[in-house]
This record gives C-alpha cells, structure tokens and sequence, in this order.
C-alpha cells in the first residue's frame, strides 16, 4: 500500500499542475472569467478526482459505489459542524484583517452589504470548500 499511497500523491500532483497550467493559459487566451472560476472549482476537486481514477488499483476487490455509501453511513457529529463551521468563521475575520492592514480598506467598508449577502456567500465558500 506504501507504493500506492506515493503514486496516489504523485498523480494528484500531476493533475493539479495540470489544472493550474490550464487555468493559466485559459486566462491568458480565453480571457473568460467564468470559465476559470469553474477550472479553480474542478481543481479543487482533483484528489477526489485521481482517488476515482485509481481506485481499482487502491481497492482491487472493491466497488466504488459501496465504498462511497460507506464512507457516508455514519452520522456527522455536532463538533464537526461546529470546527468546519468556526474555521471558516476565523477565515473571514482573518481575510478582513488582511484586507484592511495590506490595502487599508476599512473593515466596515468590507461589510457593507448586507448580512444576508455574507450569509449566502459564506455558505457558498463553504460547499466549494474555498
């Protein structure tokens, strides 16, 4: 399993410099915000995309499906919520920091739109998991 465990990095790797590669070009020729907001999601995404891809060679007796439902079988407890959850609250106030200490831009400037717009986005950048 060593073996597998250092090709699954590699590879994981290998596809997210390819992802970053495109995601340059795609700015650089396309020019297309859009279409590299949705490469910067998919990049997001490559560890579960090369665990996929490999996972015959990782689980040569196993099904895919199964192993997902599995994975999901258990319930999520209320302290997991509650860490994902304050992580990205300290994310938030670490970026208005940030934002206010690098271009002096005041914190209730950042916060000017309403609570329901911050609320949504949050929600947002935590399913993209941003």
């Amino acid at each position: 399993m060593n073996q597998m465990v250092k090709r699954y990095v590699l590879w994981t790797y290998v596809m997210l410099y390819v992802f970053i590669l495109v995601i340059g070009l795609t700015m650089y020729v396309l020019k297309s915000q859009p279409v590299v907001e949705l490469l910067i999601v998919l990049s997001s995404w490559t560890a579960t995309f090369v665990f996929v891809i490999m996972f015959r060679k990782i689980y040569p007796q196993g099904n895919l499906w199964n192993y997902i439902k599995s994975q999901f079988r258990e319930k999520i407890s209320l302290s997991t919520i509650v860490c994902v959850v304050f992580i990205q609250i300290l994310l938030l106030i670490g970026v208005l920091f940030i934002s206010y200490n690098v271009w002096n831009v005041p914190i209730s400037e950042q916060l000017i739109t309403s609570w329901t717009s911050l609320f949504l986005l949050f929600g947002y950048n935590l399913i993209l998991g941003h």
